[in-house]
């Protein structure tokens, strides 16, 4: 049976999809682009980091010969506007494309637009909203932080079968198989942001950095939510700080001397806001967002995770469970904080997908409201 058009296009904005994920051009968004004559890729692309070639110019550009009467498939609406780089959508008409199929939308409200209008009234057919779930999951982050101001945030747990993320004595390693890990690896390499609390930090030193795994742009920002400033100078992260940025957000009362030994040694402070003693995470997700971070990977633990599902600022989650039991009364649990009184308020996670890893299992979902509305789209 011959493909159809609609399989067509399906199938070619999935490919261009996955080369979108090669990358972290924050604070740009992920896009990509496949140029196609005659049911045969003649060039592809992706927005490689900031600055650079957006994945539509890129793809045309790696086209041997000229793309006249070719379709373009690229997963985020051609820009229409002066910004590092020229309009994208006069690249398209200059280079004679017959069709332009577009993923998603854009959606920037700081910017003008239409750049789907402009490609028509140049005469070029516009398809828009194919495999629009994959591309929307793209640039969910960027748009949440083009319209806030803030990050994306994404909760990442590995635990038991009975939501244990540790035993009493909290030993956690390893709790997922090797499978699993190297999936988290991945995850942490396409973020801009890895964040964990103290606590962390003190149980477990660890170095947070994306390990055997392909680099998609520089290391991600190593993160600490360290409210009385108790980051000891001999863990990994401080060792580590001048080959991957390490910053550490701190109450009021940090010491000055200590405050003076970490930054000798690479590591940025922030200081924040403080409430009951604990770093204020609204306003930690500002002082990130103000820095161009667009997409922070939260690592625990419990209370750090748990700040974030009261205060709502989480909107995604991927939970790694390994099929083992813990058990026990101490043993660390996966969210702590004030929690929910009524089932009612519970937050939900809307069409997750599950995946096997080995032995283990990744559950991966957005969080929404009672109207099945994105968090990120607030």
């Amino acid at each position: 049976m011959a493909e159809s058009d609609t399989d067509s296009d399906a199938r070619w904005m999935h490919r261009a999809v996955q080369l979108a994920w090669q990358a972290r051009p924050s604070p740009n968004p992920r896009v990509g682009s496949v140029v196609v004559r005659d049911g045969t890729a003649i060039g592809e692309g992706f927005h490689r980091a900031a600055g650079e070639m957006h994945g539509e110019i890129a793809a045309l550009t790696a086209v041997h010969g000229d793309a006249r009467g070719a379709v373009v498939y690229v997963t985020l609406e051609p820009c229409n506007h002066f910004g590092r780089t020229p309009p994208c959508t006069e690249a398209l008409v200059r280079a004679g494309v017959r069709r332009v199929v577009v993923g998603a939308r854009e959606g920037n409200p700081h910017v003008t637009g239409h750049g789907v209008e402009r490609l028509r009234e140049a005469g070029i057919e516009v398809t828009v909203g194919v495999q629009n779930a994959l591309c929307e999951r793209l640039v969910r982050p960027w748009r949440k932080h083009v319209t806030t101001g803030i990050p994306y945030v994404t909760l990442k747990t590995a635990m038991s079968l009975d939501g244990r993320t540790g035993t009493r004595e909290r030993d956690s390693r390893w709790i997922t198989g090797e499978a699993a890990r190297y999936d988290a690896h991945e995850l942490r390499s396409r973020s801009d942001a890895v964040l964990i609390g103290i606590g962390t930090v003190l149980d477990d030193d660890p170095l947070l950095t994306p390990r055997g795994v392909p680099s998609v742009g520089p290391p991600p920002v190593r993160i600490v939510l360290d409210t009385r400033l108790r980051l000891p100078l001999d863990r990994a992260l401080v060792r580590s700080a001048r080959e991957a940025p390490v910053w550490v957000l701190h109450g009021p009362d940090a010491s000055p001397e200590h405050a003076r030994e970490l930054r000798d040694r690479g590591v940025t402070l922030l200081e924040t806001v403080a409430t009951d003693g604990c770093v204020d995470v609204t306003h930690a997700l500002r002082l990130l967002g103000e820095r161009g971070i667009v997409e922070v990977l939260v690592e625990g633990g419990a209370t750090v995770h748990g700040s974030f599902v009261d205060a709502r600022l989480a909107d995604a989650w991927v939970a790694y469970i390994a099929p083992v039991v813990i058990g026990g009364a101490r043993a660390l649990p996966t969210v702590a904080g004030l929690g929910i009184e009524r089932m009612s308020a519970a937050l939900r996670v809307r069409d997750p997908t599950v995946e096997q890893l080995g032995d283990d299992f990744k559950i991966t979902g957005e969080f929404t409201d009672v109207h099945g509305n994105h968090f990120a789209a607030r």
